[in-house]
């Protein structure tokens, strides 16, 4: 019943209508009709009322939840298409793999380019003479897969092993007989092949070696002394520690003394004293002596203080950290104008030049006198670092509001690193599954580049026009299998790789299937990573919005429904919160939830792949260009080329972020 107001009286009886107006007050409203709480009555309208323009009607309710925790909606498969693309992508490859291996992925090889290639990862892994022979592949060193170094300059000798210790000469023997088996043979003079010991050049190692008396020449001659090495893939590494032989002079054939005898070929190398060896020696000593402290401050003690330290974020450090800072930096500043404020009124008080006016000077005639130009630099500087002080204020002021937000954000990331520890493992799952695809792509790719086909060699010279019966060449197609590899000669001819090439094709294709999967993992760790942090903050939300709803709503009608009893502390450390549980099982549910969008990861990544395919091709022709122009076509195109790979960088970071 609306109570009788004198003021409505009044109001009624101006018009006339008084009496009536006032029994029309006094009547009883009718009673409003009781509607459920609703949390958030401005998200959408009621259902049943539709929105939009007067043309076009929509029902929101049928986009949006608007009490349903995004965790918890109807999922469906999302971008399956993009998948299957990634599959057939990883089929391809395997395809062109296997096809590299088997020799049945390019057919141009052979003296007329209607040869089958084959694989050959060896020849791509062999080291290469000083005549362009490949050793361990091609006939005339088949016996002899190791590099062995000869020079300075990395001249090599294909060698059968790698010795190793170093091994003395025999001064009974000529110089070349001691080094025969290191030595480019074609650069020794044939005096030295026959000399015998009992004779000057029989015992002059010096020239063999490349060597001058006074040292000021080394080891630029073609030979080398058999030192002690290992095995490094097919190369032979020196022993830091192999020390060169000493040879001693020779009166009777005027030969002088090797000045490197008793030396180490890393001193030799490194003109120190102190060998690699003896460097080595001493960090894995250390390594050994501090591995306790290594591996505890290193893994153990740093992961604690990672944990520490987000836990001291969530309590507020953040904002004593943040906040420090950014009075740091206007202290700077002003401090800063300050101080020059100050050393100008310093500088100032000294000058004491005559006032153009002819009145009195203030200066005192103390100090080092300065300029008038020094003067007034100095004054706007100080005016200059003020101006930055306030606009530093000022900014502040502006972003006032994100800064804090920002520092909410780390707070509240700090919780859930500290409530989901196994996060910071999830990495570890990335690197193992981008190895698990690089190994097999490493071996297919290896054949893929690895692509020819062996070639034999005529007995005559490649200048005549008839060469055993056959034109233009002393290379021929031939079959191994169907010749005396003994006695047929015969060298590996690698396929063409230009630009445009079926192998350049073939090598492009497998550099986009890395560029695809390698986005595609990291797009799969940022749903995962996502997924359940955003699980974790919506963790509750469904049961604590519903009983909130429950509880308005009878409070509305007149009714009272206790709220849920709150679950004990000791049965949450134990099991955990039923209806707000944040911990390590919340990083499964969101790897499950996230298995739903594996097709738009494989989309996304396949955006940023093709900008990366195309930035790769961009480099291939850099690298051409470089090889094949020169003067100022080569200057235009690096120009251009550039600023398209840094158009194509930009782009690749904004689709990224």
């Amino acid at each position: 019943i609306t109570p009788f107001s004198p003021l409505a009286l009044f109001r009624s009886g101006r018009s006339g209508l008084g009496i009536t107006k006032m029994a029309e007050d006094a009547a009883p409203a009718p009673a409003e009709e009781k509607k459920p709480y609703n949390p958030d009555p401005h998200a959408l309208p009621p259902k049943g009322e539709s929105s939009g323009s007067c043309c076009v009607k929509s029902d929101p309710h049928a986009k949006a939840e608007p009490h349903k925790c995004p965790t918890s909606i109807d999922r469906g498969y999302t971008d399956c298409l993009a998948l299957l693309l990634l599959i057939a992508c990883w089929v391809i490859t395997t395809g062109v793999g296997v096809s590299a291996m088997q020799g049945t992925l390019l057919s141009k090889c052979g003296a007329n380019g209607d040869q089958a290639c084959e694989g050959n990862a060896r020849a791509l892994l062999a080291p290469t003479d000083y005549k362009g022979r490949m050793c361990g592949v091609d006939s005339s060193v088949s016996n002899k897969p190791y590099g062995y170094l000869v020079s300075k300059y990395g001249d090599i000798v294909c060698v059968n092993e790698c010795p190793s210790k170093t091994v003395t000469p025999d001064f009974t023997q000529s110089a070349y007989a001691n080094l025969k088996h290191y030595c480019m043979q074609s650069e020794v003079p044939n005096g030295y092949k026959t000399a015998s010991a009992a004779s000057t050049k029989g015992q002059d190692y010096m020239t063999l070696l490349g060597t001058s008396t006074d040292g000021s020449t080394y080891l630029e001659g073609p030979c080398m002394f058999a030192l002690g090495s290992f095995e490094l893939g097919y190369y032979c590494g020196f022993n830091p520690d192999s020390k060169l032989p000493s040879i001693p002079a020779n009166p009777t054939y005027g030969v002088p003394a090797f000045p490197y005898g008793n030396e180490t070929i890393t001193s030799l190398i490194t003109g120190d004293g102190k060998s690699a060896t003896s460097y080595l020696a001493d960090f894995i000593s250390d390594l050994v002596v501090t591995k306790d402290a290594i591996f505890g401050f290193g893994f153990a003690i740093a992961l604690m203080v990672a944990f520490v330290y987000s836990y001291l974020m969530t309590l507020g450090l953040v904002d004593c950290v943040v906040w420090g800072c950014i009075l740091v930096v206007f202290a700077l500043f002003f401090g800063l104008g300050g101080y020059m404020y100050y050393t100008y009124q310093q500088w100032d008080a000294a000058n004491c030049d005559a006032p153009s006016d002819g009145s009195s000077s203030d200066c005192t005639g103390k100090g080092v006198a300065h300029s008038d130009t020094e003067i007034d630099g100095m004054m706007y500087v100080s005016y200059f670092c003020f101006g930055v002080s306030a606009l530093w204020v000022a900014f502040i002021i502006c972003i006032c509001s994100k800064i804090r937000l920002a520092c909410a954000f780390v707070k509240v990331a700090g919780t859930a690193v500290r409530d989901m520890p196994i996060v910071l493992f999830f990495p570890v799952v990335q690197i193992a599954g981008l190895l698990l695809f690089l190994l097999p792509w490493m071996y297919y790719m290896a054949f893929v580049q690895a692509q020819g086909l062996f070639l034999c060699e005529n007995s005559c010279s490649s200048g005549d026009s008839q060469c055993n019966g056959m034109k233009d060449g002393k290379l021929f197609d031939c079959s191994l299998s169907e010749v005396n590899m003994s006695t047929t000669k015969y060298t590996w001819e690698w396929a063409d790789a230009s630009i445009g090439s079926d192998q350049d094709l073939a090598s492009s294709w497998m550099m986009f299937s890395y560029f695809w999967t390698s986005q595609f993992i990291v797009a799969m760790g940022q749903l995962v990573m996502a997924m359940t942090f955003v699980l974790w903050y919506f963790a509750g939300y469904d049961a604590d919005q519903e009983e909130q709803v429950a509880v308005q709503t009878a409070a509305a009608e007149g009714e009272k429904i206790e709220p849920k009893k709150p679950v004990g502390c000791c049965y949450k450390l134990i099991c955990g919160d039923p209806d707000n549980y944040r911990g390590n099982g919340l990083f499964f549910k969101g790897l499950h939830l996230v298995l739903y969008h594996v097709g738009t990861a494989a989309a996304g990544s396949l955006v940023i792949a093709i900008i990366q395919f195309i930035r790769y091709m961009v480099a291939k022709i850099q690298a051409q260009c470089n090889k094949s122009l020169t003067g100022t076509a080569k200057t235009i195109a690096n120009i251009v080329l550039c600023c398209i790979q840094c158009c194509l960088y930009c782009l690749e970071k904004c689709m990224k972020f």
